[in-house]
């Protein structure tokens, strides 16, 4: 259902959307848009409308931009909630590490601005973490006359450029990846000569990831006991993370890659892919396995699977272990990004978030199982 409907400068129409259904009907169409500026997995139907379905609370808010032709030229993937008393408006998979931009097409004419006139009113608190550093939509928003806002560094995104690469070879290859190439081989050699068997499966087809989701919960489960943070196989969790891999599957998005010592699995990394782009989204190990740096082992298999599929690159997404700054040669920072209507506002709503999420992390330290 439409719940908004304006006419913007250079023949824009913008829609509010606030039903699940009529979004969903924008999934070829939002597709498309999302490969053409290669955007990150929360960002795209599949796992947007999947986390929405499942885990999603508050009121849906999709901005969709369409031209003079009636062609979808933007799309901003909002929720709103209520904190306390206050609305707050976050990207679709808040929570989840969600690495966020608004989806726009090359164009002229004002989409970003457009979407972010679409949202703004006097009450509403913009709350969007994981921002990307440059990313479409943050200049517009910047310069908005509706929004006052505060950003500030939060994480990084190590990337893996593959341009002009054909083989996992000639990625290997120069003095700057020498310390990798090293490791690597006396990785293989150390498996030679334990007399165990190296071997990658990679699951691309809804069929295929249903037969390998034993194996990766096996390996989920294993990483949580020893080291919980936090299980999207499990609980509330896993039926957004069928749902999802599933939608990516079927729109060819997913390789899922488990790594097996002989037949028993060490690891597995998810990815989804958007454009030219694979997204590194998800991956743990199994602790029994460190001494085989499986990291290191899956990524190898990741790099050759993108080569494979032709993907330009591979963004390893937040956080900047060792493992992943060894084989990455560029990274990206994101932001979180505090607006709202004046900067009385701003400042009160930042208040009230850091007051919410510290009565939040408190409650969460108490509630914590014990690891004795």
């Amino acid at each position: 259902m439409t719940v908004s409907r304006a006419r913007a400068a250079r023949s824009l129409d913008v829609d509010v959307i606030d039903d699940v259904a009529a979004a969903e009907a924008l999934t070829a169409e939002w597709d498309s848009l999302a490969d053409a500026v290669s955007v990150g997995p929360l960002s795209t139907p599949a796992f947007a409308l999947a986390w929405w379905r499942h885990l999603g609370r508050g009121e849906l808010r999709i901005v969709t931009v369409r031209n003079g032709a009636g062609e979808l030229v933007g799309v901003g993937p909002f929720h709103e909630r209520r904190l306390g008393l206050q609305p707050v408006l976050r990207w679709l998979g808040h929570g989840l590490g969600t690495v966020g931009t608004l989806i726009t097409a090359d164009t002229k004419a004002d989409v970003a601005g457009a979407i972010w006139s679409a949202v703004a009113h006097d009450s509403v608190l913009l709350d969007l973490t994981e921002y990307r550093h440059g990313g479409l939509g943050l200049t517009e928003l910047r310069r908005s006359d509706e929004w006052t806002v505060h950003a500030q560094l939060r994480d990084t995104c190590p990337t893996i450029q593959l341009e002009g690469v054909d083989s996992i070879e000639g990625f290997l290859e120069g003095s700057h990846r020498r310390g990798l190439r090293k490791q690597l081989a006396k990785l293989d050699r150390r498996l030679g000569d334990a007399g165990l068997k190296l071997r990658n499966e990679v699951a691309m087809t809804a069929g295929e990831w249903t037969a390998v989701l034993p194996a990766v919960d096996a390996v989920y489960d294993a990483a949580e006991r020893s080291r919980p943070r936090l299980h999207l196989l499990d609980g509330p969790f896993r039926p957004f993370l069928l749902d999802a891999f599933a939608a990516a599957a079927r729109s060819d998005r997913l390789a899922i890659i488990v790594a097996h010592l002989d037949d028993q699995p060490i690891g597995f990394d998810a990815y989804v892919s958007s454009g030219s782009v694979a997204n590194a989204w998800l991956g743990r190990y199994d602790p029994l396995a460190a001494e085989w740096s499986p990291g290191h082992l899956l990524l190898r298999a990741g790099v050759e699977w993108a080569l494979q599929s032709g993907r330009a690159s591979i963004d390893l997404q937040l956080g900047g272990d060792e493992y992943k700054l060894r084989w990455a040669d560029g990274a990206y920072d994101t932001l979180g990004v505090v607006g709202a209507g004046s900067e009385r506002r701003l400042r009160l709503g930042r208040a009230a978030l850091t007051a919410i999420e510290s009565g939040y992390d408190a409650r969460r330290r108490l509630t914590r199982p014990s690891s004795g």
